[in-house]
């Protein structure tokens, strides 16, 4: 090996060690740290802040929100958005509209949840850009031109969450997956 190839793996090397990708994990919201949000009634957690294997930088957190109150004035993300619902319902349809309802509880829902409101959010041709950039870059790989955005294990991940999201709905049942022995049950 020659001193200018060690030279290059040895930069190579560091800027990697610099910015590691995010790992694909599960996070327990019981191992989440909590921090004072905005004011006395919202907390926060973070979850996750790094870059994805292709470098995009992502940031995650999760905020508790006091009955009635919001964490910040409405805003749009430019590119993406993440949303994780603990209690309650969310129906994605088309890619375009997506549908909130409450956590009824049995009728016995807690102060906190009776007074989150249901919303429906409409984005017509949102999903048109980016089925076009997966097929392209789908296709690409297939013709051995680029590699593929995701790996197969995101898509597949992908794929379990809405199967998962079809069958609570379907069978008006909580399910919950387990990903070492790769099966779901009802609860």
């Amino acid at each position: 090996m020659k001193r200018r190839h060690l030279a290059l793996m040895f930069a190579a090397l560091q800027a990697r060690a610099q910015s590691p990708a995010l790992p694909s994990k599960t996070y327990k919201y019981e191992d989440l740290p909590v921090r004072p949000s905005g004011n006395s009634q919202n907390k926060s957690r973070p979850v996750l802040d790094g870059k994805t294997h292709t470098g995009f930088r992502v940031e995650m957190h999760e905020t508790e929100l006091g009955a009635g109150l919001a964490p910040h004035p409405p805003h749009k993300h430019v590119h993406e958005e993440m949303l994780i619902v603990n209690e309650g319902t969310i129906e994605v349809l088309n890619r375009q509209t997506l549908r909130f309802y409450t956590e009824k509880f049995r009728g016995k829902a807690p102060d906190a949840v009776k007074a989150r409101q249901e919303f429906t959010e409409d984005k017509p041709g949102n999903d048109i850009p980016a089925v076009q950039a997966h097929t392209a870059n789908f296709i690409n790989a297939v013709l051995g031109k680029e590699k593929v955005i995701a790996p197969v294990e995101v898509g597949q991940q992908a794929a379990v969450s809405g199967h998962l999201a079809t069958l609570s709905l379907r069978n008006s049942k909580k399910v919950l997956w387990d990903s070492k022995t790769q099966k779901y049950r009802f609860v």
